[in-house]
């Protein structure tokens, strides 16, 4: 089922996305237990005819109005883009750079600050819904930005909906699934323009989020998923002890997941929420692993600062001192600031050059 490897991420195919996330299972289980060792771990990172075929990329989404439709009407639409942009970061994956699924991370991370909050007001979530989807569509435009490539992002998800069955033996999902395909094929073959393989591909995430949307969730995995999160979670707070204070607001955001997907269990919600809060959950227990790890480096790190300074053999040079001191005070910020365990593994990464960089330098 993976499409391939680059260097940090693993490309799954759209349908392995919807069903398994929603589940309890996981798109990506790109972080160790607290039963693993470091260095375990396998990343990350997802889902007409020609005759009515439209130029302009297709926006289903965002015609929710909060001044005319519900304030639940309005969730659901958002909550519909994070399921897209999951799918997108499936399907395209192998297309697209560390730095453009950063930033659709990041987009959605910001997204289910909103999507999350029981008190965010409707134009709240209208406004985060227009900015999530605007992210989407530069996305897209990033990646799938040729008919070649969505022709073959079509045609594995195709193959992978029928898994070697005839389309009579697909069930109604399925076959819902299917059809959106088509009809992005369709959609396509009638303008293959760069707005015409935009619109084709937006059309194909909304079909796939509505068609995840109409599975069952799988209750008893979504408890036990959340459960196994929990129990390392406070393994790790535990064997971190006075330490963990140090990571408090990756702790706020793995903790504020958490309980959006006990929420979500509760209220036995559809299976768009369900996969968006499993997601949520994930890359949250993410960045905090890479806090606690970023804190343990800076622990390293910081005793470095009193190295003795002069030209003698075994000193340190007064500027590689202060770039090693820069380099701390950088990190320290990211520890204090990022909310993404990308963000903070690039940190990670960052003061491990300085670092090799400081010793080095030695006389």
């Amino acid at each position: 089922m993976s499409r391939g490897h680059s260097k940090k991420w693993k490309k799954w195919s759209l349908a392995v996305l919807a069903v398994s996330t929603a589940t309890g299972g996981t798109y990506t289980l790109p972080h160790v237990f607290a039963a693993e060792k470091d260095g375990q771990t396998s990343q990350l990172a997802q889902q007409a005819s020609a005759a009515s075929v439209q130029a302009e990329v297709v926006a289903p989404v965002i015609a929710v109005d909060p001044k005319k439709d519900s304030i639940s009407a309005s969730r659901k639409a958002l909550i519909k883009l994070g399921m897209m942009n999951l799918s997108t970061a499936a399907a395209s994956d192998l297309y697209s750079s560390e730095s453009l699924l950063r930033q659709l991370k990041q987009a959605r991370h910001r997204a289910n600050k909103v999507a999350f909050d029981p008190k965010a007001s409707a134009d709240q979530i209208y406004y985060a819904s227009r900015r999530l989807e605007a992210s989407i569509d530069r996305y897209n435009k990033g990646t799938v930005s040729s008919a070649e490539v969505l022709g073959k992002i079509l045609k594995y998800e195709k193959a992978f909906v029928l898994n070697s069955k005839n389309e009579h033996a697909l069930n109604e999902i399925e076959r819902f699934a299917l059809k959106g395909i088509k009809e992005a094929q369709a959609k396509l073959a009638a303008d293959s323009t760069e707005a015409g393989v935009q619109a084709a591909y937006k059309h194909f995430l909304s079909i796939n989020a509505d068609a995840n949307d109409r599975k069952p969730i799988e209750l008893q995995k979504s408890i036990d998923f959340l459960q196994r999160y929990q129990e390392n979670y406070a393994v790790k707070i535990a064997d971190a002890g006075s330490s963990a204070k140090e990571v408090m607001l990756q702790r706020e955001i793995y903790e504020k997941a958490a309980k959006a997907m006990q929420s979500a269990i509760d209220a036995k919600v559809r299976k768009n929420e369900m996969t968006v809060a499993s997601a949520n959950v994930i890359n949250a227990y993410w960045a905090f692993l890479e806090g606690m790890r970023l804190s343990d480096d800076l622990k390293q790190a910081r005793p470095l600062l009193d190295s003795p300074i002069g030209k003698e053999e075994g000193q340190y040079t007064a500027s590689s001192l202060r770039a090693l001191e820069y380099a701390i005070n950088k990190a320290e910020s990211s520890l204090k600031q990022s909310e993404i365990g990308e963000e903070l593994e690039q940190a990670r990464e960052k003061l491990a050059v300085a670092v090799t960089t400081f010793k080095a330098s030695r006389n």
